[in-house]
């Protein structure tokens, strides 16, 4: 976990660097605004709520997202994170909750449902994708979706 949360956090410094022009140190807060916000969908599961603690403690901005109204408020508030309740079969909601952040971290399975819909949104909004996935059929879907990335610029 420590691994995925080190990767994700240099990304988003990345990209706040390239956003603001200006070197960050990296003992500072990362500025409030989309290339500097990670959206974690499925964030109130066993592992979503694992990486929003890490991120809590690297100071790192995230939106909650997922489709339980009940479960994000009561995970908002102890966190202090926002949340928007979006569903991954609503491509309208969908595009409209990643064109908030830079990068989502994708922990609302089962992945054979749900990623499809994730990446293609992803594509459309320049979002860049990962997620908790240990499902090979997905492994194999998100590697067509390789030279679409790019072509992309995600």
């Amino acid at each position: 976990m420590e691994g995925v949360i080190a990767k994700v956090t240099g990304w988003v410094r990345e990209a706040e660097k390239r956003a603001i022009g200006v070197k960050v140190r990296e003992d500072c807060p990362i500025i409030m605004n989309r290339s500097s916000t990670i959206i974690l969908y499925g964030s109130y599961g066993y592992t979503g709520k694992l990486i929003a603690s890490e991120c809590k403690l690297e100071n790192i901005r995230v939106i909650l997202a997922g489709r339980n109204r009940d479960k994000l408020q009561l995970q908002s508030h102890e966190t202090g994170y926002p949340f928007e309740v979006t569903d991954t079969k609503n491509p309208v909601a969908l595009k409209n909750l990643l064109s908030k952040g830079k990068v989502v971290i994708h922990c609302g399975g089962p992945f054979h449902f749900t990623a499809k819909a994730m990446v293609d949104a992803c594509l459309e909004t320049q979002t860049h994708y990962t997620d908790i996935t240990g499902e090979h059929q997905v492994f194999e879907m998100l590697a067509g979706y390789d030279e679409r990335g790019k072509n992309a610029g995600i």
